[in-house]
């Protein structure tokens, strides 16, 4: 969260604030109807958060790999303090089929809202035989056009080339 920076540094805190902030945009959406002051805010949370990284970092990539979540590389740690917030957004994620999230400029608020509904949507339902195609269409058909998405396999072919190269 916003506590003083660690030996991790303040990257970790924003790292963790992005989950948090995800998190509570998940809980905030699917308990409470869409126009209400609390979904405004968990979703001006989650808007909030990347747009730090981005200032900070000058992108957003959120990937899966198994049970672990990286944003921009990083592995999020799993303790007491996340682990609510970390297993819920890894089993969303998953249930939906995203293997990564990738941002290079802020969305707006309402990017997000349509963002974590559609995510709510996919990760409820039945997977569709065309999963990450479909959740792309579904977010580009309603206006998102600042957060791309992949599937896990294509996540995990980006980050073993990029393991690959700063190996050498």
């Amino acid at each position: 969260g916003g506590s003083a920076p660690t030996a991790a540094g303040p990257v970790r805190d924003l790292d963790d604030d992005f989950l948090l902030a995800l998190y509570e945009a998940l809980r905030t959406v699917k308990a409470h109807p869409i126009e209400t002051s609390e979904v405004r805010q968990a979703v001006d949370g989650v808007a909030s958060a990347v747009g730090h990284i981005l200032e900070e970092q000058g992108g957003l990539e959120a990937r899966l790999s198994g049970q672990l979540l990286y944003v921009n590389a990083s592995p999020l740690r799993l303790d007491l303090d996340n682990f609510a917030s970390f297993g819920h957004v890894v089993s969303t994620l998953a249930k939906a089929g995203i293997g990564w999230i990738r941002m290079e400029e802020p969305a707006s608020n309402r990017e997000w809202h349509t963002f974590v509904s559609q995510l709510l949507t996919f990760a409820a339902g039945e997977p569709s035989k065309n999963g990450i195609d479909d959740f792309r269409q579904g977010i580009r058909g309603r206006g998102v056009s600042h957060i791309e998405v992949g599937s896990p396999m294509e996540g995990e072919a980006r980050f073993a080339g990029e393991l690959e190269r700063k190996r050498v």
